[in-house]
C-alpha cells in the first residue's frame, strides 16, 4: 500500500508519521483533488516532485500513462502517489536525474524571483546557472524573464 508522511499535529520533525494511504484516483475532468485528505486538517507536506504518470482521468489530456514528469505545484508531493492538474505538469528532460527534477523548480522559480525582485536578471544574458552533481540542470536567461528554460 502506497505511503504518505503526514504531521500528527504542529511541531517538530517528531510530529511526522508515515501512514498507509490508498492509491489516490484522477478527477475525470482537470480538477484536482487534496490526493491524501489533508485539505480539511493539518497542513500538507511536499511542493514539488517528479515521477512517472500512472493514471489519467478519461476528459484530461495532453498527457499519457507512462509520461515522465515533475510536478509543481503539487499538494502533498511527500507521498509514493500525488494527484495533480495538467497545468502543474512539466515534462522531465531525459537528462535529468530523478531527484534533481524533484528538487529543481521550488529552487528554480525562488532564483527567477530574487532576480526580478532585484532586477539582477535584466542586465545580464545568462542570469543564473544552476548546478547539482556537477550538471548544469536549468539557466535561467535575461532575454526570457521569469521563464525557466532546462538544458542538457
Amino acid at each position: 500500500m502506497p505511503r504518505t508522511v503526514r504531521p500528527t499535529a504542529f511541531g517538530t520533525p517528531e510530529v511526522l508519521e508515515i501512514v498507509q494511504t490508498p492509491v489516490p484516483r484522477p478527477a475525470v475532468d482537470d480538477k484536482h483533488k487534496d490526493s491524501v485528505g489533508l485539505a480539511d486538517s493539518l497542513p500538507s507536506l511536499g511542493l514539488e516532485c517528479a515521477g512517472v504518470v500512472t493514471a489519467i482521468g478519461s476528459e484530461v489530456t495532453g498527457v499519457e500513462v507512462g509520461d515522465e514528469v515533475i510536478v509543481y505545484p503539487a499538494t502533498g508531493a511527500y507521498a509514493d502517489y500525488v494527484t495533480a492538474p495538467v497545468t502543474s505538469l512539466i515534462r522531465k528532460p531525459a537528462g535529468l536525474g530523478w531527484h534533481e527534477a524533484g528538487a529543481l523548480m521550488l529552487a528554480g522559480t525562488t532564483a527567477a524571483h530574487a532576480l526580478h525582485a532585484t532586477g539582477a536578471g535584466e542586465a545580464l544574458d545568462t542570469s543564473l546557472a544552476l548546478v547539482a552533481d556537477r550538471q548544469r540542470i536549468a539557466s535561467i536567461t535575461g532575454h526570457a524573464p521569469g521563464k525557466l528554460v532546462l538544458v542538457p
